[in-house]
């Protein structure tokens, strides 16, 4: 699903209300029915590290936010984000 960047943003909220994190997030350019990826509007966020599922979290979405705030808005853009729950991150 490719999300304007406000809904994107909102996202995030509704991941950390939920107990979800974000590890990825991922920018096209959707122009003319053709659909390209922005290489630096890719952001990954699995690897981070942290002692419990809720510094995980916590760490994750708050980098998503930056990281999409920091982005430029442009009607153009679409971004797809990645999300994770507690019981994936144990496997």
């Amino acid at each position: 699903m490719y999300l304007p960047l406000g809904a994107a943003l909102d996202l995030i909220r509704v991941c950390e209300e939920n107990g979800l994190t974000v590890v990825g997030v991922e920018g096209f350019v959707i122009d003319g029915g053709k659909t390209a990826p922005l290489m630096d509007a890719i952001g990954d966020f699995s690897g981070t590290a942290a002692k419990s599922w809720e510094e995980y979290r916590r760490l994750n979405n708050g980098a998503a936010e930056v990281f999409l705030k920091n982005r430029r808005p442009d009607d153009r853009v679409a971004y797809s984000v990645t999300v994770l729950s507690e019981p994936e991150w144990h496997r």
